[in-house]
């Protein structure tokens, strides 16, 4: 004898105490009021913004949004596969006569429309973050590209620089070697370099000494 499936919402109520219900009802209604997802205030500033450099954020932007196009592509196959998964076990199901083989099934498919119901949503965020990424792609000069690398570097270091001048801290032994790295015309190395020549004839500057060592 068939009976009528359950949604997914009601099967999962169905399993859960009452004191959890009422909990996860809660929750929801408090998530529904917030972002589910990284927000494009957040995305400009504090992960495309972290570079020093325009070319630098460029080139970050353009990662971000690779990075959420992958993860899409593999979203959509996974969910195509759930999607036939889930196709399958229904059919399953309504052959199934017996109580406790056909209750297995039923937790079987509630499982799948669970993993389809979340997975969804990490979609929805997914997609969301690319056309926020999008925008602030558009956002560039198409000249932005043509940035020298040797500028970039130039600018990304001194950032560096300034963001331990900002908060007093020596520079690390993996800035130095950067700078030093850099060619014999640049002005964050000639820095360095003149701050180097300082500490050796002052005994009492130990900003760079201590830097090496950290």
């Amino acid at each position: 004898m068939s009976r009528e499936l359950k949604t997914t919402d009601q099967g999962i109520k169905d399993l859960m105490p009452k004191p959890m219900q009422e909990l996860s009802k809660e929750v929801l209604s408090r998530l529904q009021r917030l972002p589910d997802r990284m927000t494009e205030f957040q995305l400009r500033n504090f992960v495309v913004g972290s570079e020093a450099t325009e070319f630098g954020r460029f080139q970050q932007c353009l990662v971000e949004l690779r990075n959420r196009i992958t993860s899409l592509e593999r979203s959509y196959i996974k969910r195509e596969r759930i999607n036939l998964d889930l196709q399958e076990k229904s059919s399953l199901l309504e052959q199934k006569t017996e109580e406790i083989i056909r209750r297995r099934a039923e937790l079987d498919l509630l499982d799948s429309q669970i993993d389809l119901r979340d997975l969804n949503r990490s979609i929805a965020t997914l997609e969301g973050e690319a056309e926020d990424l999008k925008k602030i792609l558009l956002g560039f000069s198409p000249e932005v590209i043509d940035t020298p690398e040797e500028q970039y570097w130039e600018q990304h270091l001194w950032r560096k620089v300034g963001l331990s001048i900002a908060t007093n801290a020596p520079l690390s032994s993996n800035l130095i070697e950067c700078i030093l790295n850099m060619p014999e015309g640049s002005r964050v190395r000639q820095w360095l370099e003149k701050q180097v020549y300082e500490d050796r004839n002052n005994p009492e500057s130990k900003d760079i000494n201590d830097g090496e060592s950290g």
